[in-house]
């Protein structure tokens, strides 16, 4: 499975850290075509996943062209001080029907990236 990056404002964010972790969070809905559809969502910093593996975690709809809570939360472990990328990634789980993520004028998604300091 490829997870895709998100694409649009705020698809990526960089930004300098000292020898912190950092907070990650991205939250929104998306909607399949087919019943029972599954997305898989992880994080990557400068290009490594971060919820340790490729696909990350699963969510799944249990009806047809209903919206699903697509919304991720995860702690990095502590980061090398200087410069990183931070990005949102999904993918249908399988099949051929559509997934979306819903994320345009009217339904607003997040994406943001805190520093956790002691």
């Amino acid at each position: 499975m490829l997870l895709l990056d998100q694409r649009g404002t705020r698809a990526s964010i960089t930004r300098t850290t000292a020898a912190n972790p950092a907070l990650l969070s991205f939250t929104g809905a998306c909607t399949g075509s087919d019943a029972a559809e599954a997305v898989y969502m992880n994080f990557t910093i400068d290009g490594t996943t971060v919820l340790g593996s490729t696909n990350g975690i699963i969510m799944s709809q249990p009806n047809v062209s209903e919206y699903m809570n697509c919304s991720l939360v995860a702690m990095s472990s502590d980061l090398t001080a200087g410069s990183h990328t931070f990005k949102f990634q999904w993918a249908r789980a399988s099949g051929t029907g559509t997934l979306t993520m819903v994320c345009g004028t009217t339904n607003a998604c997040q994406f943001w990236v805190a520093e956790v300091t002691d």
